[in-house]
């Protein structure tokens, strides 16, 4: 018979992680095919169809984005083995975005922008961190801000988070004129590519259609990713100031990290306040930033007991992912 111990001690293990995730996949599955699923909007781009029209609408799309999850996860876990954010080497935040993913199955029901921004970003994250102190790494700079840069051609989205990007390179520590101009030519390659192998034209540059997600919801289900999201949000924040004390006593480096990912939590809050008509394509980045906050306090209370808290968090957003399947 397990142990409180033992049960702790898998959570915070990739079986843990496996186990999490198979709970999210066959939610998404049932979700797919029973639940009345309300696909993201696509067309927010600048020229480029957003990811959500890269693949018809369907059982190739789920499995591109259930994929995609998996892959996040991997990074997630990278991140952490590679740069030590955590100063532990578990993979419970893996195991946490899972969860939070799951309540609402409809983003990982499709393809979509929300899903490929996470991607991109813990991509640029891991470039990012890699130089640290090393303001002679300017290749990676630029391949930064060209990733960002060409994404916002398909999602407008990727733009203010040049500006989080630019910032990281001074948390970490490697801002000088070489790095400047690095960044900036990032920001200009892409478009002089695009524009100069006539991949695009000025014709089809066009200012994203902006439409709300909500505006093909119901009040309730619109009520429902709110009161989800809110909740997200809430526990970010929460977590956040709980883990401050702790992540102070860290090393300068490991604190430039964290505090890049406590700038990138913030600026995706403000942009879901802000920008609320493009709501759905922030959720995952959302909960990945979430799950790391979670997993720092975790970390810390590696109890016996200690299953229970991410126990709690299960329950809470299964009850979520009910609600959302079961009354719409």
């Amino acid at each position: 018979m397990l142990k409180n111990s033992d049960i702790t001690r898998l959570v915070h293990t990739r079986n843990g992680v496996a186990l999490f995730s198979i709970l999210a996949i066959v939610a998404t599955l049932y979700a797919y095919f029973n639940a009345n699923v309300v696909l993201p909007l696509g067309d927010k781009g600048f020229g480029i169809p957003s990811a959500v029209q890269w693949l018809p609408v369907g059982a190739l799309s789920m499995m591109a984005s259930l994929s995609l999850n998996l892959l996040i996860i991997f990074l997630m876990m990278l991140l952490n083995k590679t740069f030590n954010l955590l100063r532990s080497i578990t993979p419970v935040h893996a195991a946490v975005f899972m969860i939070l993913q799951m309540a609402i199955p409809d983003f990982m029901c499709t393809l979509y922008d929300g899903t490929i921004m996470t991607v991109v970003v813990l991509l640029c994250s891991i470039l990012l961190f890699s130089t640290y102190c090393d303001a002679d790494n300017t290749p990676r700079v630029f391949l930064i801000f060209f990733s960002l840069t060409l994404c916002a051609f398909t999602q407008y989205a990727y733009l203010p988070l040049l500006p989080v990007f630019f910032i990281g390179c001074i948390q970490m520590r490697i801002m000088q004129w070489r790095t400047f101009l690095a960044a900036g030519i990032g920001v200009i390659a892409p478009i002089w590519l695009l524009f100069g192998f006539g991949i695009i034209t000025t014709d089809d540059l066009a200012m994203p259609r902006i439409a709300s997600v909500f505006v093909s919801l119901n009040i309730y289900e619109a009520i429902y990713m709110i009161v989800t999201a809110a909740l997200t949000v809430l526990l970010c924040i929460s977590m956040w100031v709980l883990n401050l004390m702790r992540v102070i006593g860290f090393n300068m480096q490991t604190r430039a990290y964290n505090g890049f990912f406590a700038l990138l939590s913030l600026a995706v809050i403000v942009l879901i306040l802000v920008d609320y008509g493009n709501f759905e394509v922030y959720v995952p980045l959302l909960n990945c930033c979430t799950a790391f906050q979670v997993a720092h306090f975790l970390t810390v209370r590696r109890s016996k007991y200690g299953y229970l808290w991410l126990v709690g968090l299960l329950v809470i957003y299964a009850t979520l992912y009910l609600w959302g399947v079961w009354m719409f």
